[in-house]
């Protein structure tokens, strides 16, 4: 409840330099009729829903404004992208958008935090949504009491009712509804504040035209509730916020993000929208974000490329997700996005398990979607020894040059790569081997393979998949950056050719003939040392022949068109 209890003190804060407990006991206003003579105010409650649109056409048809008083998670989740998109409209096409709280939920049965908690998230929503954050605010069922006046006082809101009701929702038939109309326009009252709900169809397409053409006729002209009582609607008026699928996760956020630019975005909390993510839409899902997502993600923002990234504990804004590789159950798919490609990052090591990743999350997806695709990251260590081939003379000899159609191990991570590949072509799969990584944080020191590849052409490989995948597609590649290195050339490129700092005494660095200081690399003779006796490396440096293996790339980097362009030597 700190969170809750946080924003209630910022909003006391910010409508009233009073002492917070003096503001809690001030009562918001209760506005059950307009104020304005000769007008209406036409009210829907309930939405955003599918005849939002119907129930606007209409509005505008007779000149007149409508109220939409909004909950976050009732019949439609807001965030949904159709549902958003209805509320936007609403705006757009001059309507007042006010507050029904979150979850429709009685705040009469509710603690000071939670009323708090149903009444902010709607508030955010709408200034997401639409740059508006209200001024106005109507209780579910129109229940209310003093707890539920303060916490309205304290956000800034009054509190609207209803002198009218349609009672539509409550069984009214079409004609019920209509006489109801009738019997109140026989009256001909100054004002009228009518209750409606948007999520109808005989509302929308009977009972509203009916009522308009009445009300017009009748002289009456139909407002906004903010201009029937004279009132600003909103507290503040800003631009709407765009989607930001790039970086969508913030501040362990299980939501899309919408930021108001350039203002800073704002938290949502895990219990938004219980199916959230399954409206949501990507072109880039990272399952597992590690190393290669610190390559990945800054260039695809280069290149607009929507992504989304989960991690166990949802860190740094990733989406919390872990993969049960025993687990049948597909309920933690449901937080995940639509994406068009999804990327494996961690290793599969249970057999079955990349049938059920792939099944759990396509199983939780929109039927109207098209598949998504999947890219499983891997390692070369897969190929651990030298191919056996035959010589023209007959003869049996080991050649060290492994490509990706030579034979590899059996091992636990190899199967489930050769099982998500075997999902194909039903499902779009693909593996990538990468060699020794290295970028960043990574030094390829004292490993045991003399293949390597930036994080940079890793994501670049990535995306080119991602780009082209039908020439993918049920494959596997084996990627490295085309070079082979001998442990000198790793010595002599990431060490000194003069002894260390430390071994001298020296406090001024030491230069390497590549220009960089021994502070910046540190002492090749050390590292010759360690090769040499730790590794059992005997000689330097060894011809490809001596090598355990020597890993052939070419047909991925010919295959899309691609080179690398991180190479150890030259950076």
């Amino acid at each position: 409840m700190l969170f809750q209890t946080f924003i209630t003190l910022f909003f006391a804060l910010l409508v009233s330099s009073n002492p917070v407990q003096e503001k809690r006991q001030s009562l918001a206003r209760v506005i059950t009729k307009c104020t304005q003579p000769n007008t209406v105010a036409l009210t829907f409650d309930d939405g955003p829903w599918v005849y939002l649109y119907d129930v606007s056409k209409a509005l505008v048809q007779y000149n007149a404004t409508g109220t939409f008083f909004f909950n976050g998670n009732n019949y439609g989740c807001i965030y949904d992208p159709d549902e958003a998109k209805r509320v936007l409209y609403a705006v757009q096409k001059g309507h007042m958008v006010a507050s029904h709280t979150w979850s429709h939920s009685d705040l009469t049965t509710l603690s000071w935090d939670k009323i708090h908690d149903e009444m902010w998230k709607v508030e955010q929503a709408l200034q997401k949504i639409t740059g508006r954050y209200p001024a106005f605010m109507r209780p579910p069922y129109g229940n209310y009491n003093d707890l539920v006046r303060q916490a309205s006082a304290v956000r800034g809101q009054s509190l609207v009712l209803w002198d009218f009701d349609s009672e539509d929702s409550i069984g009214a038939t079409p004609a019920e509804s209509e006489q109801l109309y009738d019997e109140l326009l026989a009256k001909h009252p100054s004002t009228i504040l009518a209750l409606n709900h948007e999520v109808y169809e005989t509302t929308a397409h009977q009972v509203l035209p009916y009522a308009l053409e009445k009300l017009s006729k009748a002289g009456y002209k139909m407002v906004s509730v903010a201009d029937c009582v004279g009132l600003p609607p909103y507290q503040s008026v800003q631009d709407p916020g765009v989607r930001d699928f790039r970086q969508a996760f913030r501040h362990g956020s299980f939501s899309r993000r919408f930021v108001s630019l350039p203002a800073l975005p704002l938290r949502l909390d895990q219990s938004h929208c219980t199916l959230l993510f399954n409206f949501m839409s990507v072109d880039l899902l990272i399952l597992g974000a590690g190393w290669t997502s610190t390559f990945l993600i800054p260039l695809c923002r280069e290149r607009s490329i929507q992504t989304a990234a989960t991690s166990r504990s949802g860190r740094e804004g990733t989406i919390p997700f872990t993969f049960d590789s025993d687990s049948d159950d597909h309920r933690s798919y449901e937080a995940l996005p639509d994406a068009k490609t999804v990327l494996i990052s961690f290793p599969i090591t249970t057999s079955g398990a990349p049938q059920r990743l792939v099944s759990g999350y396509t199983s939780t997806r929109k039927a109207s979607i098209d598949k998504p695709r999947f890219i499983q990251l891997g390692a070369t260590s897969i190929w651990d020894r030298k191919q056996n081939v035959r010589e023209g003379t007959g003869n049996m000899r080991q050649n060290p040059w492994c490509d990706r159609h030579s034979e590899h191990n059996n091992n636990p991570r190899a199967i489930c790569e050769d099982e998500l590949l075997a999902l194909s072509p039903e499902v779009a799969t693909t593996v990538l081997n990468l060699s020794g990584l290295w970028g960043g944080q990574r030094m390829p020191r004292n490993w045991g393979s003399v293949h390597l590849i930036h994080g940079v052409d890793v994501a670049r490989a990535i995306l080119a998949v991602h780009d082209n995948f039908p020439h993918a597609t049920g494959q596997r590649w084996l990627l490295t950056d085309s070079r082979i290195y001998d442990w000198w050339d790793l010595a002599s490129a990431w060490g000194t050719l003069t002894t260390s700092i430390k071994e001298k005494g020296s406090s001024s660095p030491t230069t390497t003939l590549q220009g960089q200081s021994t502070q910046e690399r540190g002492p090749q003779p050390e590292w010759v040392k360690e090769l040499m006796i730790e590794q059992g490396v005997r000689a330097l440096p060894r011809s490809v022949d001596l090598l355990g293996r020597a890993l052939d790339s070419r047909d991925f980097w010919s295959v899309f068109g691609l080179c690398p362009v991180k190479a150890l030597l030259e950076g």
